[in-house]
């Protein structure tokens, strides 16, 4: 395929910053979630915040986060977790016979024999994006549960939705160390960058992003080293207070690692600065 110049990708080349710039992903899905999240805005390692606008959990602590300044928030576009806010009979090619959306699985699928229907994507997407902003959220960015946004067919379908909300900004994993987030990016990039990409999805901006795993919280000095990666880069995060999800409607297999991604990356904050946080 032939390639168009790569002048939109956002790839920050100054030294690393003194701060922690953490994306935390997930806001809505409980309240221990939330709670965490909150937390380490206050401590001042999270500076961005993904929201899920589908889950009932949403508003719990939503008016203490938008107090906080200097965030961004982005929508955590969901195809793949949860129910939809349209009614199932509308996006039909994205729902199971119980009203849920489909797993990942069954979306991908789904995607590569064309049965996603581009009008649904975008009525459900459009809802998502616009149910957070009804709720005073000034989304700048775009992310996905799953990554389900750097599945083609579906930034295609929802590009046009995107600029009519405004939205330029959209998350590309490029974090090797987390094989199935860089080979999402690594396809979507080559795709995005072709000259087969439709006119309607150029123009965005690509924000790489790192990704926390399990082997960087060892010790602070390798969570440390994560965060101070890469010039910069934003990391993404999954921190929660406590571990309510089994409590939870929906099965979510990420638990104790969210907890433990909380308390290290508190613990984090504590050591630049015993007072309490970045500031």
């Amino acid at each position: 395929m032939r390639r168009r110049r790569a002048e939109k990708i956002i790839i920050p080349r100054s030294p690393a910053p003194r701060t922690p710039d953490c994306v935390a992903d997930d806001w809505g899905m409980s309240p221990g979630i939330n709670q965490g999240i909150l937390r380490l805005c206050e401590a001042g390692v999270v500076r961005g915040v993904s929201l899920l606008a589908n889950l009932e959990h949403l508003e719990h602590g939503l008016d203490e986060l938008l107090r906080f300044g200097r965030l961004r928030f982005g929508v955590h576009l969901n195809f793949t977790y949860g129910p939809p806010l349209s009614r199932p009979e509308e996006v039909a090619s994205l729902c199971g016979p119980d009203g849920g959306f489909h797993g990942l699985p069954a979306l991908l699928k789904n995607a590569v024999f064309s049965r996603l229907r581009a009008e649904e994507l975008r009525l459900e997407g459009r809802r998502q994006i616009r149910r957070l902003k009804r709720l005073g959220v000034p989304l700048t960015g775009l992310e996905g549960h799953h990554h389900v946004h750097l599945i083609p067919r579906v930034f295609s379908a929802l590009a046009p939705a995107l600029r009519e909300e405004r939205i330029e900004r959209v998350r590309l994993p490029c974090d090797r160390s987390h094989p199935a987030s860089w080979l999402s990016g690594l396809i979507f990039r080559r795709w995005f960058l072709s000259m087969a990409v439709p006119a309607r999805s150029r123009g965005f901006s690509l924000q790489p992003a790192l990704y926390l795993r399990r082997s960087d919280l060892r010790t602070v000095e390798t969570l440390e080293k994560k965060i101070s990666a890469r010039g910069g880069l934003p990391v993404i995060v999954h921190p929660a207070l406590k571990n309510d999800l089994a409590r939870m409607k929906y099965f979510d297999p990420c638990r104790e690692d969210r907890v433990l991604q909380f308390h290290k990356l508190l613990e984090l904050s504590r050591r630049a600065r015993p007072g309490g946080g970045y500031g």
